[in-house]
């Protein structure tokens, strides 16, 4: 029996990290009136159904069945459950100084779904492989790579709202675009609600390919290859240069830049690591390679978009509003330093201090950092970063404590991607207010925690 739930354990789990796009979702409840705010709703996402379904199978097959690998028989993970517990409870002590706490309690029901997600990957990692759970991410980005090309060409979306595909036209309010010229030019979403988030999901799968790529190499420079070996290196390669596209169609400023500087500090530990270079020398070079000519492709394919794009003006609606959102953070902080105005409570005290503005103005503030500290105050900001610090710690022991080359490739690529993620929190909100967003924070740093926190049995 416990074999069998593990298996549909296993299906459920990299079907989840396949559908993490989708925004299929029932709407529940709605503090808003006429216009619509995605804040202040209540959904059911249909990737919820998917996680509460797998906690179900871990919580029958650890407690009800007896299972040898009950979150009890493990000791090395306790520092992660504390960390979670203390947070939540201060996301719900916070719901005191709440105004809408019906928002506040939706919140903290999120916020507890994903813990519970991460627990259940740090604990049950040695269930999943990680070639595995790399090619659903790529298979998953590509496809998306190719909806978001398809959808910049015709700059409109297809009908798709059996997927949740959002509304895609140039005269429809709040779409992402820019201009080159006089002509307006939507960014791709994907299936996605924002090409931010697109564009965070789409370098997730591009550091896997890398280590893909990387992972078959052999140690030593080959004119003549295998037919299997030359047609994964194909694959590999169609696959990045189709996942680069989707990137670049996205025209995240952040998000492409944050790649590139993530890239190269890639390359660069690959080739300073000496045991790493030595394993992986052809290899690198091969990649190397392979980026820089689809670099160069799509530069010149899309170079007016990109230069049009990457021409920041501090007076354009992306700067101000963050301008904006930033001082109603802070203002929020001063006035709640220990606790926050309560989770999820952002927008409602926004709408409070600044009434009368449209609906779709109200957005949390874009870092995630001042969008805890306002809502959870410093306690909730103080907890996360000592949560965050000590999987740094435990990553940074793990990977000095093994001269496996599989492994530091592994520990390298998984350090470089939870970075990322921390980086793109000081420009933006979605790792924490999005549902396809909080899917791939809490599940690469579940990945993350349970390849670099060791676990103990505990003894019988």
């Amino acid at each position: 029996m416990n074999l069998y739930i593990k298996k549909l354990e296993t299906i459920l789990f990299y079907t989840l990290i396949f559908f993490i796009p989708l925004q299929t979702r029932k709407l529940i409840h709605a503090w808003w009136d006429t216009e619509f705010n995605e804040y202040l709703s209540v959904f059911v996402y249909v990737t919820d159904i998917i996680v509460f379904t797998l906690l179900f199978f871990w919580l029958t097959r650890t407690w009800v069945l007896r299972g040898s690998d009950s979150p009890s028989s493990k000791r090395g993970l306790a520092p992660l459950v504390v960390f979670g517990g203390v947070l939540f409870v201060i996301a719900a002590v916070s719901l005191v100084n709440a105004d809408t706490r019906g928002v506040g309690f939706y919140q903290l029901v999120k916020l507890g779904e994903f813990l519970l997600l991460f627990f259940y990957i740090c604990f049950n990692i040695k269930n999943y492989d990680f070639g595995k759970i790399a090619g659903v991410f790529v298979a998953s980005g590509v496809l998306q790579s190719l909806w978001a090309g398809a959808q910049f060409f015709a700059q409109s979306d297809f009908g798709l709202k059996i997927l949740g595909e959002s509304p895609l036209a140039s005269d429809l309010p709040y779409v992402a675009n820019f201009f080159v010229g006089s002509v307006k030019v939507i960014r791709a979403y994907g299936g996605f609600p924002h090409p931010n988030v697109l564009a965070a999901f789409l370098i997730t799968s591009l550091f896997l390919v890398y280590w893909l790529f990387l992972k078959r190499g052999e140690t030593r420079f080959q004119v003549f290859v295998s037919f299997s070996r030359l047609r994964s290196n194909v694959f590999l390669a169609a696959a990045l240069f189709i996942l680069l596209f989707g990137l670049v169609v996205t025209f995240s400023r952040v998000a492409i830049g944050v790649y590139v500087v993530g890239t190269l500090a890639f390359l660069g530990l690959l080739v300073l690591h000496r045991n790493l270079r030595e394993h992986y020398e052809a290899e690198v070079v091969n990649l190397l390679t392979i980026i820089i000519a689809c670099t160069v492709i799509l530069i010149a394919t899309f170079s007016p978009y990109l230069f049009a794009r990457f021409q920041l003006d501090s007076r354009e609606e992306a700067v101000t509003h963050r301008v904006e959102y930033a001082e109603q953070a802070s203002g929020q902080i001063r006035g709640h330093v220990l606790f926050g105005v309560g989770i999820g409570n952002f927008i409602p005290t926004f709408k409070e201090s600044l009434a009368g503005e449209a609906e779709g103005f109200y957005q949390p503030v874009h870092n995630i950092y001042l969008l805890i500290a306002s809502e959870m105050g410093i306690a909730g900001l103080a907890i996360v970063i000592s949560f965050l610090t000590y999987l740094f710690y435990r990553g940074f022991k793990a990977f000095r404590s093994t001269r496996d080359q599989e492994k530091q490739l592994l520990f390298i690529v998984y350090s470089l991607l939870f970075t990322t993620f921390l980086i793109m929190a000081f420009f933006d909100h979605f790792f924490w207010t999005l549902q396809q967003g909080r899917l791939m924070f809490w599940i690469v740093l579940g990945l993350f925690a349970g390849l670099v926190v060791p676990i103990t049995q505990k003894e019988n």
